[in-house]
């Protein structure tokens, strides 16, 4: 795979995988999502997932949970929206990483102040 300008050893692009860490199983992955269903559930899983933080989904307490259990691997990101998929692909991949990137940090920065 091509390096991107923001590949990092915690941030790789990858298919599709389970979203709860296991021995031997990829990493979890982090999305968002608005507080009401656009749709059938499954309508708004594959159309309307939002950035991560932009949603309802407490995702600072689920890397901080995992966290705490000893998953120290690296996050996935899948923003699977209508709105998502229209940016140009170098934008999507930034602002997709950007925004788990600000979940995590906010995780670990509740976790160390406690």
């Amino acid at each position: 795979m091509p390096q991107l300008p923001f590949t990092t050893p915690s941030f790789d692009i990858r298919h599709d995988q389970p979203h709860l860490p296991a021995p031997g199983l990829p990493p979890p992955e982090l999305d968002d999502a608005a507080a009401d269903v656009v749709g059938t559930l499954f309508d708004d899983t594959i159309n309307e997932r939002l950035l991560c933080g932009d949603g309802t989904f407490d995702l600072t307490g689920l890397v901080q949970a995992l966290s705490a259990i000893g998953y120290a691997g690296p996050w996935g990101v899948e923003i699977i929206s209508t709105a998502h998929r229209a940016r140009p692909l170098l934008e999507a991949m930034r602002v997709a990483h950007e925004s788990a990137e600000r979940v995590i940090a906010a995780a670990v920065c509740e976790s160390v102040a406690r």
